[in-house]
């Protein structure tokens, strides 16, 4: 019986993407989806979002988050018809509209009347390539209509939201998996490394019983050192005292926002949830802890943060363009009369002079400012990354040079990216700039390029650009994506803002580690192919 039991459950294990059970599961509460919903209403300034969940099953849509709704309760449902979300769920295809009085499509909808809607943005939430729901997007405050570029947005985190969705449903119904499994006690241990969590387990006297392999991972931990050990043993598991402590004293709970740092120095930040085991009698027998590496979903909210910087900063360039922009100009034309009238040898020249000058750093400023926040269309095609790296290292060779810079090479055997030439080479040149500025007083510059492939993931070009200078304080590494921030004594602070801009534009990542005195290394990720050409 036992047996049939957990072939039941693996069975149910196997099918967790199945979008029928995503109808029962409360996601509103969940603080991730909540960030979510929160952030986007903040970046686009909107009063009303709502995320419904399709059972296709009963063919009808189920609120299941919202903000800004008034008299619609979560949890509500309604038959798929002729409003827009049947619409989007029928099409399997995102509508921007902003008069909708004029769609004749819907005009004599519901959901217009229902909403009070005049402008939106309706998207399909796909998961593993099923249709899971929809999310609107209904009014800025201020009045104005939706753009193309507001759409944009929103599509490049639907599949973010759907994966936070799908990480909801799956965490329950895997514990309740993992712990008849580990009450049974009489499934194999591969059964147990399949789990693709974090799991230890201990029994009464606080001795690690269960281990799997994604926990030797995490930890850097070997299973067989840690077996029938008690877990205060260890430094690297600091992190499981409290949980257990609560657990004992609270019984079952929540963890989130964990950050943890293994003896490689590899950071995560982890979500847990602990239960209580007992044996068939209900005495305590153990605690199970399960664990999730959520980083790419805390990274993918601070994303969100970052483009809400950096629209703000688009409506600021935009003011500042328009207020003083023509300004500039009449000044600048007017420095050029005063240069023209006062003779080289008068001493007021030397003011025009530094008139002119001045006046042309803040034209560069201002046309640097907005490049923040343009949109960035890339025109990709077949580019060799380390023929650009060699472009940039053979033209700034007499810089390298002067400094006294040592270069070392680490070009790997990589095939070709597709990928604007011009915006990566802009990108890359910008990093390097950087580390030679960085070593005034010599250095070495090591530059590595590889192609990581893995199970999990798409084929990524890896470029790594170290150098031995001063390096970044840690109080200044969370801020030098920032628009306008800037270590150096001068300079814009717009570089690497622009530079992200472009790697993220290709659907790459860049990511930074420093350390005082030792110098500073810049990873990117770019993938081989981009979506969508």
């Amino acid at each position: 019986m036992k047996q049939e039991k957990f072939y039941k459950h693996l069975k149910e294990f196997k099918e967790l993407s199945d979008t029928k059970k995503l109808i029962g599961i409360s996601i509103e509460e969940d603080k991730l989806l909540v960030t979510i919903i929160d952030l986007i209403s903040v970046i686009l300034n909107v009063k009303r979002i709502s995320l419904m969940l399709y059972n296709e099953e009963k063919d009808e849509l189920v609120l299941k988050a919202g903000k800004g709704l008034t008299g619609i309760k979560v949890g509500a449902a309604k038959r798929i018809g002729n409003d827009i979300s049947s619409w989007v769920i029928r099409n399997k295809s995102s509508l921007l509209i902003n008069d909708i009085k004029k769609d004749i499509r819907f005009k004599e909808s519901e959901f217009s009347g229902q909403f009070s809607t005049a402008s939106l943005i309706s998207i399909p939430l796909m998961l593993d390539n099923n249709l899971i729901g929809v999310m609107n997007i209904n009014n800025k405050f201020s009045g104005e209509g939706f753009t193309e570029s507001d759409l944009k947005l929103l599509e490049s985190f639907t599949k973010q939201i759907s994966l936070a969705i799908s990480n909801i449903l799956s965490y329950y119904e895997k514990l309740y998996l993992y712990e008849d499994i580990l009450r049974t006690r009489s499934f194999t241990q591969t059964i147990i490394e399949g789990i693709p969590d974090g799991l230890i387990a201990i029994d009464e006297k606080e001795n690690i019983i269960a281990f799997n392999k994604v926990a030797e991972n995490i930890t850097t931990l070997n299973k067989d050192k840690v077996i029938n050990s008690h877990y205060a043993k260890f430094d690297e598991l600091h992190f499981v005292k409290n949980l257990v402590k609560t657990t004992v004293t609270k019984g079952d709970a929540d963890y989130d926002n964990i950050r943890y740092t293994n003896s490689k120095d590899e950071s995560f930040i982890l979500r847990a949830k602990t239960s209580l085991l007992k044996d068939y009698d209900h005495n305590r027998s153990g605690i199970l802890i399960l664990f999730t590496d959520v980083t790419r979903f805390k990274t993918m909210a601070e994303k969100l943060r970052q483009s809400k910087n950096l629209i703000l900063l688009g409506e600021a360039a935009r003011n500042i363009g328009h207020e003083i922009g023509n300004k500039i100009s009449g000044l600048d034309m007017f420095s050029e009369l005063l240069i023209q009238e006062i003779p080289d040898d008068d001493k007021r020249r030397t003011y025009a002079d530094e008139l002119k000058d001045g006046i042309n750093e803040l034209m560069a400023f201002l046309k640097r400012f907005k490049e923040v926040y343009r949109n960035i269309n890339i025109l990709p095609s077949q580019i060799n990354i380390n023929s650009i790296l060699n472009k940039i290292l053979k033209r700034n060779t007499g810089l390298i040079k002067e400094k006294g810079i040592f270069i070392e090479n680490k070009h790997g055997a990589i095939p070709v990216v597709e990928g604007d030439e011009t915006y990566i080479e802009s990108a890359l040149l910008n990093i390097i700039l950087n580390a030679v500025e960085a070593m005034d007083n010599g250095g070495k510059l090591t530059i590595s390029t590889a192609l990581i492939e893995s199970a999990q993931e798409n084929p990524m070009i890896e470029i790594n650009i170290s150098d031995t200078g001063c390096g970044i304080p840690q109080e200044s590494m969370e801020k030098i994506f920032i628009p306008c921030f800037t270590t150096k004594s001068s300079g814009s602070g717009l570089g690497l803002t622009i530079t992200q801009k472009l790697i993220e534009a290709h659907s790459g990542t860049i990511k930074v580690n420093s350390k005082i005195n030792e110098g500073t290394t810049f990873t990117l990720h770019l993938p081989l192919k981009q979506e969508g050409f």
